[in-house]
């Protein structure tokens, strides 16, 4: 899927939080936020992910880390955790493979114009076996 950070020597720090502010934390990631994958895989599609992927190492909470819950469907590989007041997809955790990564979702950055951002779309589709209900 391509989702190692590119180390280049251009970093950026943003502030995240989810929509009531239960949770709030910090990103450091590397190269400064440019473009970003956006998923066409089910889940991504109805949460409206649009997801980086830094090191877990570059992820500093401030509040509310321990209140997010957890959502697992399908082959249960990705945890994805959520505010339960307000409902903001905010992450998710790998469990089988890049371990060493988590996937946070743009959309919760402070300050964010979404429309200047540029993206690629990742067939997260193919990636599994197709998940219905």
């Amino acid at each position: 899927m391509g989702i190692t950070p590119d180390l280049d020597g251009t970093s950026g720090t943003y502030e995240a939080n989810c929509h009531c502010g239960n949770v709030k934390f910090q990103v450091n990631i590397s190269p400064a936020l440019e473009n970003y994958p956006v998923s066409i895989c089910s889940i991504c599609t109805h949460n409206g992910y649009a997801l980086i992927y830094p090191y877990k190492k570059d992820i500093k909470f401030i509040q509310g880390k321990e209140a997010l819950k957890d959502y697992r469907f399908g082959d249960k590989n990705l945890t994805h955790k959520f505010c339960p007041n307000c409902g903001t997809p905010v992450l998710f955790e790998f469990q089988t493979f890049y371990t060493e990564l988590i996937g946070i979702n743009v959309r919760t950055f402070k300050d964010i114009d979404m429309t200047t951002l540029k993206y690629k779309n990742v067939d997260g589709k193919s990636l599994s076996p197709k998940y219905e209900v």
